[in-house]
C-alpha cells in the first residue's frame, strides 16, 4: 500500500500514524523497493530517514510501500485501529471493546481515531451508552415486576407506584451513567470553543493533507510543487475547512469516551467510579487534542482540572441546596 487516499475508503493513509506490531511490515523503497523491517517503536523503521542501501536514493518513512511480512499476508497487523469502527466485528463486540479500551487504554482510543471520523457511527455508540444508564434506572422495576409476576401470577398495578425517594433513587442510578457524559459534553464544548479562538493561521500552521485533497481536487502545481495562483483556494477556506475536522474529531472523541461512562452501571461501582470518570475520560479527549498542535498538553491538564472544579462546586452547590430546603 503506498501512502495517499485508501482505494477502498478514500481516507488518507501515512504510514507514520499508524502503529503496527514490530517486524509484522515491510517497509518498501519508494525507488528500487527494497524492504526494510519495521523494528523501531511502534513497528515503524528506525531510523524513519536514512539512505537505502539498494538505490542510494534518500528514503523518507512518508513516501514508503507498506507490504505484510512474509508469513503475516491475511492478517491484521495494525494495533492503531478503532475498535468501533471495524466493520469486520458485530456491534456487541466492538461496543465492548470501545468501553474496554476507554477504561483501559484511553490514550490509545484517542489516538485511533481515523483522519475523518464517522459521526454516525460515534452517534450510535453514544447511544448504546445512554442506552445502558436508561436501563440502569429502570432495573429496580422491571426485576420488582418479573418477581410479583413469577411468584403471585398477576402484577399489581397499584403496587407500581412509588414514594419520590424511590423514584429518586432510580433517577440517581441512570444519572451514573448519563451524568459523567453530560460532563464529558461541557469539557468537550469548552474545548472546542478554546480551539477556535486560538485557531492558527493559515501561515503558522499548514493544512492538514487529507483536507487539502478533498478541498482542492483540481489545482494545478507548479514546476516547484506549490499552487498556482489560478486554482489555490482563499485561506479563509483553509481555515473553516480545518475547523471544521478539529469540530468533528471534538464530536467524536466525546461520543467514544463517553465509555467509561458504563461504569455506572454496574451495582454499588457508579458513584465509586465517578473519580476515576472525571480523570480518565478526558484524556481520550485530550490526546486527541494534543496532537492537533493548538492545544498543548499542559494547556488540556489545566482545563480538566478547571472543569473537574466546576463540577465539584456545582454538587456541593446542589448538596446545599437540598439541605437547605
Amino acid at each position: 500500500m503506498r501512502p495517499g487516499p485508501c482505494p477502498e475508503c478514500g481516507e488518507p493513509f501515512n504510514p507514520r500514524t499508524a502503529v503496527f506490531e514490530r517486524f509484522s511490515a515491510h517497509f518498501c523503497c519508494p525507488h528500487c523497493l527494497e524492504a526494510y523491517w519495521g523494528n523501531g517503536t511502534d513497528g515503524l523503521p528506525d531510523p524513519p530517514e536514512f539512505t537505502c542501501a539498494r538505490c542510494s536514493g534518500a528514503v523518507r518513512l512518508e513516501e514508503m510501500v507498506l507490504r505484510p511480512a512474509p508469513g503475516q499476508e491475511g492478517r491484521e497487523i495494525r494495533m492503531d485501529l478503532h475498535p468501533f469502527e471495524n466493520a469486520t466485528k458485530g456491534t456487541l463486540r466492538r461496543t465492548w471493546n470501545t468501553i474496554s479500551m476507554a477504561i483501559s487504554d484511553p490514550v490509545r482510543l484517542g489516538r485511533s481515531l481515523p483522519p475523518r471520523p464517522d459521526l454516525m457511527q460515534a452517534a450510535i455508540f453514544v447511544a448504546i451508552i445512554v442506552g445502558v444508564g436508561v436501563c440502569t434506572s429502570l432495573i429496580p422495576t422491571i426485576v420488582g415486576l418479573v418477581f410479583q409476576l413469577i411468584a403471585v401470577g398477576s402484577i399489581d398495578v397499584l403496587s407500581m407506584q412509588r414514594s419520590d425517594g424511590e423514584w429518586m433513587i432510580f433517577a440517581l442510578s441512570g444519572a451514573t451513567v448519563v451524568g459523567p457524559m453530560l460532563y464529558l459534553g461541557v469539557l468537550a464544548v469548552l474545548v472546542a470553543f478554546v480551539l477556535c479562538i486560538v485557531q492558527p493561521r493559515e501561515r503558522d500552521a499548514p493544512m492538514p493533507e487529507h483536507v487539502a485533497q478533498s478541498s482542492e481536487p483540481s489545482a494545478q502545481t507548479s514546476e516547484l510543487g506549490a499552487p498556482t495562483s489560478e486554482h489555490a483556494a482563499p485561506a479563509r477556506d483553509h481555515v473553516g475547512a480545518r475547523r471544521e475536522l478539529i469540530l468533528r474529531r471534538v464530536a467524536a472523541c466525546w461520543c467514544y469516551a463517553s465509555g467509561v461512562a458504563a461504569l455506572g452501571a454496574l451495582p454499588c461501582v457508579g458513584a465509586c467510579a465517578l473519580p476515576l470518570v472525571v480523570f480518565m475520560a478526558p484524556r481520550v479527549l485530550f490526546e486527541q487534542l494534543a496532537g492537533v498542535g493548538v492545544l498543548k498538553r499542559t494547556t488540556a491538564k489545566i482545563l480538566t482540572l478547571v472543569c473537574t472544579g466546576l463540577v465539584l462546586a456545582t454538587i456541593v452547590w446542589m448538596f446545599f441546596a437540598v439541605a437547605m430546603n
